[in-house]
């Protein structure tokens, strides 16, 4: 347990904490391509790291386990020469876009990305979401992907450790 406290949330989700530090992270990725996937929501269904249990791989949701800020990135490839362009979604509410899009035509497989830092609650959703375009592209280790952190920063302040 490398010295920390197991805290239960439920029966099926544990935190690890060092002193006062929560660990909560993901990144989850996609291991095949879809040309012509225009779902709502992209879900992220092979997990690299989930440490704290936030993200959901069935859903493609995560869920704060704990109030902080934290940080997401996402990471979309175009199929061929389309274009796709999606969203990091807090509550429904959408925060940061990315593209994915060829410009002339000539190019192939272009990579669309963005990071954005959101205060959340304890419970708040954040997931990916379909703004515009078709299909993405990945392989089994995977290209497109979704990743997110609890900064613990905030933690670090409030005990003095940090200015």
């Amino acid at each position: 347990m490398y010295g920390g406290t197991e805290l239960i949330i439920d029966k099926n989700t544990f935190l690890v904490v060092i002193g006062v530090f929560i660990k909560v992270a993901f990144t989850a990725g996609i291991t095949s391509s879809d040309s012509s996937w225009s779902g709502s929501k992209l879900v992220f269904p092979k997990i690299i790291f989930n440490t704290g249990g936030g993200y959901n791989p069935t859903t493609g949701m995560f869920t704060a386990p704990v109030d902080g800020h934290y940080v997401f990135f996402v990471s979309v490839q175009s199929y061929g020469t389309s274009y796709i362009k999606m969203e990091i979604v807090l509550n429904g509410e959408s925060k940061v876009k990315t593209m994915a899009h060829d410009t002339n035509d000539k190019d192939y497989y272009e990579t669309g990305v963005n990071l954005v830092v959101l205060r959340l609650n304890q419970g708040d959703k954040v997931w990916v979401k379909h703004y515009l375009g078709t299909g993405y592209y990945s392989n089994p280790i995977p290209i497109t992907t979704f990743s997110g952190f609890l900064n613990n920063q905030e933690n670090m302040r409030t005990m003095g450790l940090m200015a």
